[in-house]
């Protein structure tokens, strides 16, 4: 898996989201300065565990300068895996105080994400003028789809020779990288690794104060170095499993989320590399024991979102 190429077409591709995408982040840094930040390309693409055609592109997008002025912490009420921030400096917290919940005051995901997708939104104007569009040779913009759970999914159209008509879809998650080690991380704290990622999505539309804890860079470092080809493959058979399965959407005032915004690729990550934990064996993930870490792993995320009805009825089938 780690040693697989990607055809010209397809480096092509990578390419030119990334120009859209850093073009795009460029303007929303001259519309606001507070939001200045860095690419962190992640997902399936750059692992290497694709599974089907090139159509899906995840990015982390890094918030600097939030993430020089707040604090994680994780209180025990909180639910695992997600955690708060604080401003620190009591200057920037006068300065901020449109993205603090007034009752916990602790920085809000959901204002952060709104205000984050507004400015795409206002920079995709700046982007697709006339004088940039020489730099996309098969990328036809568009703008089809808006607020996510955790971030903003947008369209756009490949129009090449391996790939004609490709509906491309790119995920740009904002993000806070934050210092230290999060308490209830699934892998130790490497050496050398002070910080982490947290991402604006909390757990119910009313606990807006929580973040959650994201794939970090030692994971990510991590999962390239397994060479048992069984654990690889668990990946992308979870992936494929969730894109297979039909998740009855849920409509939370007035916005519905289908299975992509319920079941991301961080929340699959987070829950395998859990079970990698669990289970480090190579006979844990084979043969017989291998339907039961990826039901392990479903029935995790189930209790997560709320769908254990759904997991109930996958484990009748089995």
């Amino acid at each position: 898996m780690a040693g697989r190429h990607y055809t010209d077409e397809e480096q092509l591709i990578k390419e030119e989201v990334e120009t859209y995408v850093k073009r795009l982040l460029i303007h929303v840094e001259h519309l606001n300065s507070v939001f200045k930040c860095e690419i962190i390309p992640s997902g399936s693409f750059y692992e290497y565990t694709r599974v089907g055609f090139p159509n899906e592109f995840d990015f982390m997008i890094n918030l600097i300068c939030f993430g020089r002025i707040c604090e994680f912490q994780q209180l025990e009420e909180d639910p695992a895996g997600f955690g708060r921030l604080l401003v620190t400096n009591d200057k920037a917290h006068k300065e901020l105080e449109q993205y603090i919940e007034p009752i916990t005051q602790c920085l809000s995901s959901e204002k952060i994400k709104k205000r984050f997708h507004q400015l795409l939104t206002s920079a995709r104007s700046h982007v697709i003028r006339k004088e940039s569009m020489n730099l996309f040779k098969n990328l036809k913009m568009q703008w089809t789809s808006g607020d996510k759970r955790c971030g903003t999914a947008i369209h756009a159209e490949w129009c090449g020779c391996q790939y004609a008509h490709l509906t491309i879809k790119i995920d740009v998650i904002p993000c806070i990288t934050v210092p230290g080690w999060p308490s209830s991380a699934n892998i130790p704290c490497p050496a050398g690794i002070l910080n982490f990622h947290v991402i604006a999505r909390s757990t119910k539309f009313n606990s807006t104060y929580l973040w959650r804890i994201s794939t970090t860079t030692a994971e990510v470092n991590f999962f390239q170095n397994v060479s048992l080809k069984e654990k690889k493959i668990g990946y992308i058979v979870l992936k494929a499993i969730r894109n297979s399965i039909s998740y009855p959407p849920v409509t939370v005032k007035g916005v519905t989320y289908g299975v992509e915004d319920l079941l991301t690729s961080y929340t699959l990550k987070m829950e395998y590399f859990y079970e990698l934990n669990k289970h480090p064996n190579n006979r844990d993930w084979i043969g017989e024991n291998f339907p039961h870490r990826i039901m392990s792993i479903f029935k995790r995320i189930s209790k997560d979102i709320n769908l254990v009805s759904t997991t109930k009825r996958l484990l009748r089938k089995l």
